[in-house]
């Protein structure tokens, strides 16, 4: 009987305890802590349309996509940039200049704090190159012939480059396309037998072709809405298009 007083008792002395024992009032929120910032630096390196360094490289716009407020920055004669006061976060970085191939990384990760992000890059001149009569023949069953002109005339010691596009009908261009290649020539009478793979064009059906010049170095990013690669190096103008029925 004594034991059981006991823990009569001390579930009464407990109970009692917790009814004692009150919340207050929750407190008022505490202040956001502030964004880690800092800065993003770099150099943009210049070439023109064969791949030959230019000495000046200034005037490349380099803008932070996807901040609140509008950052951007101007490369000086060396090509350093530096944009200050960037918050932490994720951005896409826009390289352009007049003339030039604009060249973006998207999603770029930015930490801030006191060492800065360096971010460096190259941009070259887009194509010059005029292409002029695009045909195409077929050479065999999975093969055809593709022939075209290409102006001005082509400095001793370089190559006039051009990308050419396949798509299934005639509006077939840079951003509406199936496959792609690039292609060099030293001549301005470009011909070059190429293969094509019939899983996405079939015999009876229609190949369509168009072509566009395109610089020494070769630059893209992926379109997120169609999945295809943006070439922005070749140039503004595409070719006549021409297409044949596959046997």
């Amino acid at each position: 009987m004594k034991s059981k007083s006991i823990l009569i008792s001390i579930a009464i002395i407990v109970l009692v305890f917790n009814s004692c024992v009150k919340e207050g009032p929750e407190g008022p929120p505490g202040a956001s802590g502030s964004a880690l910032s800092g800065s993003l630096v770099g150099f943009v390196y210049l070439y023109d349309e064969y791949g030959v360094p230019i000495s000046d490289k200034s005037g490349v716009t380099v803008t932070v996509d996807g901040y609140i407020a509008s950052l951007s920055a101007t490369t000086n004669s060396s090509g350093k940039y530096q944009i200050d006061n960037m918050t932490a976060g994720t951005y896409d970085l826009i390289f352009s200049k007049t003339g030039y191939a604009t060249y973006k990384s998207l999603s770029l990760s930015f930490v801030g704090g006191v060492k800065p992000r360096v971010f460096s890059t190259t941009l070259v001149q887009q194509a010059t190159t005029t292409i002029s009569s695009l045909t195409v023949t077929f050479y065999s069953s999975t093969q055809f012939t593709l022939a075209c002109t290409l102006a001005p005339a082509i400095p001793a010691g370089y190559l006039r480059y051009l990308r050419v596009y396949y798509g299934k009908n005639s509006t077939v261009s840079s951003t509406n396309y199936i496959t792609t290649a690039a292609f060099g020539s030293s001549v301005p009478a470009f011909s070059s037998i190429r293969s094509f793979d019939k899983g996405n064009f079939p015999s009876s059906t229609s190949l369509y072709v168009i072509a566009y010049a395109e610089s020494y170095y070769t630059y893209y990013y992926q379109d997120l809405l169609s999945g295809l690669n943006i070439y922005t190096t070749i140039g503004s103008t595409g070719s006549n298009v021409a297409s044949i029925i596959v046997p």
